[in-house]
């Protein structure tokens, strides 16, 4: 339960959904060809809109992309990313001091 509620967290605030969307886990998921023709497919994207979960139980395409042992390693990833702290994005270029000789 306290997985879910750090990923709920990170679901709430712009800032950090922002940051999350940079870690190399999201680009992973979100890149992956299996995933965008999901999200092209309208029904499965209504779907997913409409949270219809039991819709997408028995969605063919849904079922075939759960098959995928490299596609679920990655989805394990980002799931373990987002139940931790998200990194925090920083505004600005960042300032290195060097102490002076």
């Amino acid at each position: 339960l306290p997985d879910i509620q750090k990923i709920t967290n990170v679901l709430k605030d712009p800032k950090k959904i922002e940051a999350f969307q940079s870690t190399d886990e999201f680009q992973a998921v979100s890149s992956d060809e299996r995933v965008k023709a999901i999200f092209a497919d309208e029904k499965t994207a209504e779907q997913i809109k409409n949270k219809d979960y039991a819709a997408l139980l028995s969605n063919p395409k849904m079922q075939e992309l759960f098959q995928d042992k490299e596609l679920l390693k990655k989805i394990f990833a980002l799931n373990k990313r987002l139940s931790q702290e998200p990194p925090t994005q920083e505004s600005g270029p960042k300032i290195i001091e060097i102490p002076p000789k």
